[in-house]
């Protein structure tokens, strides 16, 4: 079992919850592939699929979609700014209050229907 499946399916149940319509995907290739297909509102990325000196797939799937990219890491400030410098929208620290991280995706949804993300 891979490490963060246990975070991924509890956060796949979190927003079920909350009423979004929810995929999985642990392979970074298919998150491309199925963000190109759905088009979802909210990709939420675990640190393992970013790789900072190799890839770029954050400031990808900004390319891609309109909805809010979250990462969920726990390697410090430097992977914070890396994140939020390749269009993450939100960055959540491991390990993730479910709380704080539904807040902040609602607070950021509300502002962007506003037109005010900044």
């Amino acid at each position: 079992m891979e490490p963060d499946r246990h975070l991924r399916e509890a956060l796949a149940e979190l927003f079920k919850t909350q009423g979004y319509d929810v995929v999985e995907e642990a392979n970074r290739n298919a998150v491309i592939s199925r963000v190109i297909e759905v088009d979802p509102d909210v990709v939420l990325l675990a640190q393992e699929m970013v790789d900072y000196e190799k890839s770029d797939i954050i400031t990808l799937l900004r390319r891609l979609m309109d909805g809010i990219i979250v990462v969920i890491g726990d390697d410090g400030e430097g992977e914070l700014v890396a994140a939020l410098l390749e269009g993450a929208d939100i960055y959540m620290g491991k390990p993730v209050n479910y709380r704080e991280l539904m807040a902040r995706v609602r607070a950021y949804r509300r502002r962007s229907e506003l037109g005010d993300t900044a």
